[in-house]
Order: C-alpha cells, then structure tokens, then sequence
C-alpha cells in the first residue's frame, strides 16, 4: 500500500474511531457523511462492473468481426486462385500477411476476455475478525460503514486495473484489426497495377 494512502486510511480511521464517546450531534453528522461516501462508492463499484462487461462484449465483437473477415477472405481466395491470372504464389503471400494480423488481433482479443485475478471482499468470518481485533475502533455505525467503504473501494481499484489492461489489449486488437484491413487493401491495389 502507498504511503499517502496509508496515511488518508489513518486519518479516516482517526477521524472516525475514537475512544472517547462523542456528542450525538457529531454521530449524526458522521453517520450522514459516511453513508454518502459508502453509497458513492457503490455507485462506482457498479459502473466498473459495467465497464468491465462492456468492454468484453466489445472482445466478443473484436471475434465476430475476425471470424468474418478471415472466412470472406478465404472465400476470397480460393476464388481469386480459381479465376484470374494472378500468379498464385502472389496471392496466397497476400493472404498469409493478412491473415497473421487478423490471428494477432483474435489472440488480443481473447486475451482481454481473460478473468483476471482481482482482490474480493471479505467474507463474514474475516470481517468479523478484523472488528474484534481492534474492537475500540467499532462503536458506532460510521466506523462500520468505513469498513464497508474501504472494501468497497480496494475491489473497485483492483477491478479498474485489470478493466485497463483489457481496455489497452482491445485497442491493440483494433489496431491490429485495422491493419490487417489496410495490407488487404494494399495487396489488391499491388496485384491490380502488376497486372
């Protein structure tokens, strides 16, 4: 854990268990903060759960789309083998450079459908322990709700790592994608001039 997390997690723990018991006044007043904070954080929890979702429906279209090209591709091919004078070998070179990026782009894409391993919530027992150990910080209702925030919290960063590097590895599959489409082209615009 980083230091200046450390040191906010400290002062939040400060700021919200003390031994000696506070007026109800400033009860309410943390009880109403730590509920908005623990609703926020849920809030954010679940917009990561849909980003997580929506970006491996995007790998889900990333496959979709590299099945159709390669079997229009190799369609393609075997047409073109058929019924021109282009010399095969120059045709079927085209094709495997084409068909290495889609193949590139198809692993990109399974890889980001990957589950990567994430950090989990406690269970009861090992909440219950963690309160127990250090009893004097559980009094009151908002020092629970910390606990519940900072869960909270640790899994939506833990899930907002690995949403990125599915992000970064869809883009490279695009990337890949839209290079494969362009040596196409190229390929037919060399085959038609040599022609």
């Amino acid at each position: 854990m980083s230091k200046k997390k450390k040191q906010g997690k400290q002062k939040m723990e400060q700021g919200v268990a003390t031994d000696k018991t506070p007026d109800p006044h400033s009860i309410e007043q943390e009880t109403l903060r730590m509920e908005n904070v623990a609703e926020f954080a849920r809030f954010s929890f679940k917009l990561e759960e849909k980003r997580e979702q929506s970006v491996v429906n995007q790998a889900g279209q990333m496959l979709m789309a590299f099945s159709v090209t390669s079997a229009a591709l190799l369609l393609a091919t075997q047409i073109l083998l058929d019924h021109t004078n282009t010399p095969s070998y120059m045709i079927l070179l085209s094709v495997g450079i084409v068909l290495v990026f889609l193949l590139a782009s198809m692993v990109l894409a399974v890889i980001s459908q990957w589950r990567f391993k994430y950090i989990t919530m406690f269970n009861g027992k090992e909440l219950l322990q963690k309160i127990e150990s250090d009893i004097n910080c559980h009094t009151f209702q908002p020092q629970y709700d910390y606990q519940w925030i900072d869960q909270l919290s640790t899994i939506q960063a833990s899930k907002k790592k690995n949403n990125d590097k599915r992000c970064n590895l869809i883009i490279a599959s695009m990337i890949v994608f839209f290079a494969a489409v362009a040596c196409l082209f190229i390929s037919l615009f060399v085959v038609s001039c040599l022609q």
